[in-house]
């Protein structure tokens, strides 16, 4: 009996040379199990790969400053120029607040110098873009300041002097422009020639302003004809500031060069009273025939924080200032609690005047119109007493300038 032997099934043949796998591919052209890819990795066979020819790729380093830390010196330099810069300029205005030929003069000085730094700047980095870029001209010098300084930027932290020159004296001219301030920019344009203040010349105005008023049955005496010459006087020393032939000369400054100015001016008050002129007593008595219009800013109170009286403030001298103290007593009571009422929701915490006084500070809302004899030397009212309450009530700003108005009218 004999054998019969079956056939046994061919070996399977593998499919991918990198990994011998023997899956078929189906309709892929590249290995299932290991992406082998025939046209790329044709030297797969012998174990090479294509990729072990390419260069290997540098790392990265890694920063761990924090965003602070990362900051260049040179900018923590430019920053703290810029803050020293600022704070002298405030310190300047609030130091000369009143002085304005000092603060005018010191701004004048910070001007000229950030002026001329930042020309400097401008223009060694004008040279250095001329050097790197021809096709750079005089235009980009005026108009394309991006592209002039571009190159100065890129060599950054070795140029941050020319940098540091640039912004400094940006800064400086901003700040001595808009903080300082005070600078007259009319001085150079001043025609009017020097006024004549000679001693013997003031007491002649003195004279003739009072007999004037004598002409027109007004009654004045030696002192109020004197306080409405002052402000004469004043206006003419300061047109004398600005003048090149010799230095401005006070009022004080006048009366002084005179021997005994006691023994004259009461010589000259004494030819007064002989033309009619009343006495200071009698001035004093006069009945109040000027009127102004003045806002409340603060209202005084006694011990159980009742209001007593009501603080006035007006512009009579260049700038708002305290002119009257107005009790309540002295106030129609309808008035007085009406106003009262309108200033209870308009409480501030600071006054809007300088002033040593103690009250309680409110807003400039509530204006009233005051009648008064004349003004002090501080600008104060002389004989003020209450007349109405202002129902138009304007601006702080447009009040204050039609009140210095009407004031030198």
């Amino acid at each position: 009996m004999s054998t019969v032997e079956t056939p046994t099934a061919p070996a399977a043949q593998e499919t991918c040379p990198r990994c011998h796998t023997t899956e078929p591919w189906g309709q892929s052209s590249w290995c299932p199990v290991c992406n082998y890819y025939p046209v790329v990795d044709a030297g797969a066979a012998e174990g090479q790969s294509w990729s072990e020819d390419l260069p290997e790729t540098p790392q990265e380093e890694v920063d761990n400053r924090t965003a602070l830390e990362s900051i260049p010196g040179w900018f923590w330099g430019m920053l703290v120029g810029v803050v020293v810069i600022a704070v002298a300029s405030v310190g300047v205005r609030m130091s000369f607040a009143e002085d304005e030929g000092t603060r005018g003069l010191i701004a004048l000085i910070q001007l000229s110098v950030g002026l001329v730094s930042m020309i400097t700047a401008h223009g060694i980095a004008s040279k250095l873009a001329f050097a790197t870029d021809r096709r750079t001209n005089f235009n980009d010098v005026l108009l394309s300041w991006f592209s002039i300084w571009q190159p100065t930027i890129g060599r950054l932290p070795a140029s941050y002097k020319q940098v540091w020159a640039a912004i400094w004296g940006a800064i400086a001219v901003i700040t001595a422009t808009t903080i300082i301030g005070g600078i007259d920019y009319s001085a150079p344009f001043r025609t009017h020639k020097k006024p004549d203040l000679k001693p013997m010349n003031v007491i002649g105005k003195v004279a003739g302003a009072a007999r004037a008023g004598a002409a027109n049955a007004e009654k004045k005496d030696l002192d109020e004809a004197f306080g409405d010459l002052a402000s004469e006087v004043e206006a003419a020393e300061e047109a004398m500031g600005g003048i090149e032939d010799g230095p401005a000369k006070s009022i004080e400054d006048a009366l002084n060069e005179v021997g005994d100015m006691d023994e004259k001016l009461n010589g000259l008050k004494d030819n007064l009273d002989a033309d009619g002129i009343s006495s200071l007593e009698d001035a004093k008595n006069r009945k109040p025939e000027r009127d102004l219009e003045c806002f409340v800013y603060g209202v005084v109170i006694d011990e159980k924080k009742a209001p007593v009286a009501l603080l006035f403030a007006a512009n009579t001298r260049g700038q708002d200032q305290h002119v009257a103290e107005i009790k309540a007593e002295d106030i129609p009571k309808k008035k007085f609690r009406d106003i009262a009422l309108t200033l209870y929701r308009k409480v501030q915490r600071n006054s809007e005047v300088p002033t040593t006084r103690e009250a309680v500070w409110v807003k400039p809302d509530v204006y009233c119109r005051l009648k008064f004899v004349d003004f002090s030397k501080e600008g104060e009212l002389n004989g003020a007493v209450f007349d109405a309450v202002v129902v138009n009530q304007r601006s702080s700003r447009d009040a204050a300038s039609s009140l210095r108005s009407r004031q030198l009218q």
